[in-house]
């Protein structure tokens, strides 16, 4: 699990091309809201295209957040 100070698409591909399984806590950035908005209540698993680097952004969504 990484700090999300460390969730840079140069991370997340070099983490990938080793084969290292990772945790990034995502920064709300436009586009993670856009991804997130209207989900409903529950866990999700969104896949997600970083700089061409197939991942799974999970979401777990609790009282309207």
């Amino acid at each position: 699990m990484l700090d999300r100070g460390f969730h840079t698409n140069a991370v997340v591909k070099k983490l990938v091309e080793l084969n290292t399984p990772f945790i990034i806590g995502a920064k709300k950035t436009p586009r993670i809201k856009r991804i997130l908005k209207g989900l409903k209540h529950g866990f999700h698993i969104i896949p997600l295209d970083v700089d061409g680097i197939n991942v799974s952004l999970v979401a777990r969504w609790v009282d309207g957040e």
